[in-house]
């Protein structure tokens, strides 16, 4: 997609920078560390009235997530452009300017761990720093001010967590996690948000999120969450109705965004009823499908 065998960029525009390719731009690359950190925006985030900001988690790295050896996106920008696809808003070119359109990032700006170092909060701290940084540059870029999304799985919740609790005037809108074993608190005042604005999802066989090992379960699952101030959504599956067609349910830890590419007609993603939610909450429509427990529904 953008790099070549050594990690550089294949092309660079007339300002040095990363050259888009296929309505993507390489927003971040760094390989100064161990691993390399990068971030691939999807659609253009200077102009598109809705960004999300996707962040993965654990054994998350650039070659197994964000681009193949062959240059296409891989899972995770492939996740985000679901969500993308799922608002049923066009992608940001540039040249739509006044529209209602939408853009993605899918981050991956810190290290995350391995599944043997994932009971340390370390990385997460170090990058929810980098993470709140982003957010804001985001805001300063853009022309006008975008109704931002902070997504995350799994670990790249508590990343979040933690760049929203350091950042007393952070620009994102909602809030939404998926597979979160936790995000530090479960106060909106601790995240700097509204509680109408913050969203849990998790499967009832999830059993890393369902730990609440990183501050508390966030709401999910029918069992846990009744002190929260996320909205738990619903992972079961749906029926068709005028909006939409057959959503299916979620389980596990990985099943909840499809990874699929979002383009592909011969062999389409399923369309679950997680990513439809977050699609909704990306377009600033909320979440159609919610836990009937959910403290936020009452």
């Amino acid at each position: 997609m953008f790099l070549d065998g050594k990690g550089k960029p294949k092309s660079l525009d007339d300002e040095g920078m990363p050259a888009p390719v296929n309505g993507r731009t390489l927003l971040v690359l760094d390989n100064s560390g161990d691993h390399f950190r990068a971030a691939v925006a999807s659609g253009d985030v200077d102009n598109a009235a809705h960004v999300v900001v996707s962040t993965p988690g654990m054994d998350s790295t650039v070659d197994n997530g964000l681009a193949k050896g062959n240059g296409d996106p891989a899972k995770y920008v492939n996740g985000t452009e679901n969500i993308m696809k799922e608002s049923g808003l066009a992608w940001s070119t540039g040249d739509d300017k006044g529209q209602e359109t939408v853009a993605g990032v899918t981050w991956l700006g810190y290290d995350a761990p391995h599944a043997d170092k994932v009971l340390s909060s370390g990385e997460a701290t170090e990058g929810g720093k980098y993470l709140a940084d982003f957010y804001d540059g985001l805001q300063e870029t853009h022309h006008g001010d975008p109704h931002l999304m902070a997504a995350g799985h799994s670990y790249g919740s508590l990343v979040n967590g933690y760049a929203l609790q350091n950042s007393s005037s952070s620009p994102v809108d909602d809030f939404s996690v998926w597979g979160s074993p936790g995000v530090g608190t479960t106060d909106a005042s601790d995240l700097h948000m509204l509680p109408d604005h913050m969203f849990s999802t998790t499967a009832g066989n999830d059993w890393i999120a369902r730990s609440g090992y990183y501050g508390g379960t966030v709401g999910g699952g029918g069992t846990a969450g009744y002190d929260s101030d996320f909205t738990a959504l619903s992972t079961e599956s749906q029926d068709a109705n005028g909006s939409h067609g057959h959503l299916a349910g979620n389980s596990g830890h990985s099943g909840y965004i499809p990874s699929e590419d979002p383009n592909n007609t011969k062999h389409p993603p399923r369309m679950s009823t997680s990513v439809h939610n977050q699609g909704r909450i990306l377009r600033g429509a909320g979440p159609e499908y919610v836990d009937d427990y959910s403290i936020n529904t009452n």
